[in-house]
């Protein structure tokens, strides 16, 4: 059985599916959400939530007393696709779930590298993470009215729970507001009364169309309910309505905003070189792309005439450039090189 990793080194594994990224200029989006597509991403973060949630107890065991480690799992959740998650479900070690994050992240093709599950047919929007925080409670202030629409900023805390502000988290400037945010949302009714029967609530965007129930709950009941909720991206509020007197907590886990056009990255690996002494051939096999990126140049570096060449130079799978050096000469040795140029678009 392998040993278990530190507090320290497991908090170094995050970083290998951690998702925030250091963007400049993300705009907002006021186009509006796809029914379906909201459905789907609805579907797909509540899973990703309920996994999230049996790492608990392992975590608070392994020191992680902060929710970072709950920002990260969640974002390599959502860049999954949804088939991959039974291997992170059979699981309850959260060593073992990031290290088969990992792997399926690398696994994954990348056209499926961020969850595209929101938006329209010709924009789509992807998630992204921030350190879970509460932006609602009004057990603080003023219990949600009976068949009143009130409605609520996305990011700001209005009832004065705590200093909980969304853009402020947000990795990178957020230019307006995103079209939608992922939430976990609580309802208690501890100290209500004037239910009506099938008491729901309802959540949308503001000035939109209400519509389904987000959550039914009852008298006395403290119940939650995980999902993505719409935003109005003019004003940045959401609109929430009830048939019975709610107080209501709203955490908030991450946002779904356009993806993000930026310069294409490129760096060099280190050159890994070899000497080539006289009447004799040395094959130099060339340093791998780190995770992430794509080899789109380099190549094979030494040899100046036809006595001191470079006989084959291939491309490897991994990312290598194969090498194969000859030097004719009795009387001169030369260094050979290899080296590969990777590439990537960075941010979203």
């Amino acid at each position: 059985m392998p040993a278990r990793l530190s507090a320290a080194a497991l908090a170094v594994l995050f970083t290998l599916f951690a998702s925030a990224q250091e963007p400049e200029g993300i705009a907002g989006s006021s186009r509006p959400l796809d029914s379906a597509a909201l459905s789907r991403a609805q579907k797909k973060f509540v899973h990703a939530f309920e996994i999230t949630r049996r790492f608990e107890t392992d975590a608070r065991a392994r020191g992680f007393e902060n929710d970072r480690w709950r920002q990260d799992v969640l974002a390599a959740l959502m860049r999954l696709d949804e088939t991959r998650f039974a291997r992170i479900e059979g699981t309850s070690s959260l060593e073992l779930a990031m290290s088969r994050l990992t792997q399926a992240g690398q696994g994954q093709a990348s056209t499926e590298a961020q969850a595209k599950s929101l938006g329209t047919a010709t924009s789509d929007l992807i998630y992204i993470p921030i350190i879970p925080c509460r932006i609602l409670d009004t057990r603080l202030g003023n219990p949600v009215p009976a068949r009143q629409t009130v409605s609520y900023l996305y990011s700001s805390n209005l009832v004065g729970s705590g200093n909980c502000n969304v853009r402020n988290d947000f990795p990178g400037a957020l230019s307006g507001s995103p079209p939608a945010e992922a939430v976990n949302v609580t309802v208690d009714e501890t100290s209500l009364t004037g239910f009506a029967v099938g008491s729901f609530l309802a959540i949308f965007e503001q000035g939109g169309v209400q519509g389904a129930s987000f959550m039914n709950f009852g008298p006395g009941q403290v119940i939650a309910n995980a999902g993505v909720i719409p935003i109005n991206p003019s004003n940045g509020e959401f609109s929430v309505r009830t048939n019975a007197p709610a107080n209501l907590i709203v955490d908030v886990y991450g946002v779904f905003v356009p993806p993000q056009a930026t310069p294409l990255e490129c760096i060099d690996t280190d050159k890994v070189t070899a000497n080539v002494v006289q009447t004799a051939s040395v094959t130099v096999t060339g340093a791998s792309c780190s995770v992430g990126y794509t080899a789109v140049g380099g190549g094979c570096f030494g040899g100046a005439s036809v006595s001191r060449s470079i006989v084959e130079a291939t491309l490897n799978a991994n990312s290598q450039w194969i090498c194969h050096f000859l030097n004719r000469t009795d009387s001169q040795s030369f260094e050979a090189a290899s080296s590969t140029r990777c590439c990537r678009v960075p941010g979203r």
